[in-house]
């Protein structure tokens, strides 16, 4: 009796526990801190858990995708803008260099 009580309380509690992590990594994205990933482990401790019967695994599969494509993106992203900022710094740079020169 008291392991049908325990087990019914486990499959209450794990996933609302499990979509209030959810929501918790998804808020962490904001403040550029591995919320996909997260959710990603999130979903693949909960497909454990009941057996990959709601969590399927074609489901993890294209949350890692995701996820990495977002990498990728903010990489690149990021790489792109870091060459946009030192080709103003070398503008910048020339145009002292001009101003210096006319005075």
């Amino acid at each position: 009796m008291a392991h049908t009580l325990w087990h019914d309380a486990l499959n209450l509690l794990l996933p609302v526990l499990f979509l209030f992590l959810a929501t918790v990594s998804w808020a962490l994205i904001v403040f550029q801190l591995p919320g996909n990933w997260g959710v990603l482990l999130l979903a693949l401790l909960y497909g454990w858990y009941e057996g990959f019967h709601a969590m399927a695994w074609w489901v993890l599969l294209m949350g890692l995708a995701m996820a990495s494509t977002g990498e990728l993106l903010e990489w690149l992203a990021g790489d792109y803008i870091n060459d946009y900022m030192e080709m103003f710094e070398r503008i910048e740079r020339c145009d002292l260099v001009v101003l210096a020169r006319l005075d």
